[in-house]
This record gives structure tokens, sequence and C-alpha cells, in this order.
């Protein structure tokens, strides 16, 4: 019976060792990496409205690229 109680024992110390384990993965660690994915998720959407806005742009410098070539050639044709 001696034998017994040492084992519930030790399993009992190993249990509060367990959980505290637990208790700071889940505290420290996965808030922190939680952090991190929200604030790459926020990189990312700022990355996306760069390339967004850097796309339109370069449309609109095609479109009056194309406009001044057409309106070059219109008052040529005028000539």
């Amino acid at each position: 019976m001696d034998n017994l109680e040492k084992d519930v024992h030790d399993i009992d110390k190993r249990l509060v060792r367990i959980e505290a384990v637990l208790d700071r993965l889940e505290n420290n660690h996965l808030s922190h990496m939680e952090k991190d994915m929200l604030r790459l998720a926020n990189a990312i959407e700022k990355l996306d409205n760069r390339v967004y806005h850097g796309t339109m742009a370069f449309y609109a410098q095609i479109a009056l690229t194309l406009l001044a070539i057409t309106a070059f050639f219109a008052t040529k044709a005028l000539w």
C-alpha cells in the first residue's frame, strides 16, 4: 500500500507539471502566435492594397499614353 501511495503522489506531481506547461503554452506561446498571425494578416492586406493601387496606376498610365498617341495622330491627320 505504501508503494501505491508513492506512485499516486508521483503521478500527482507529474500532472501538476503537465498542467503548468499547458498553461504556459496556452497563455504565452499561443497568444504570441495569434498576435503574429494577426500582424501577418494586416501586412498581407496592406500589400494587397498596394498591388491593387499600383495596378490601377499602371493601367491609368497606359490609357493616358494611348490617349496622347491618338491625339497626336489625330492632329497630324488634320495638317
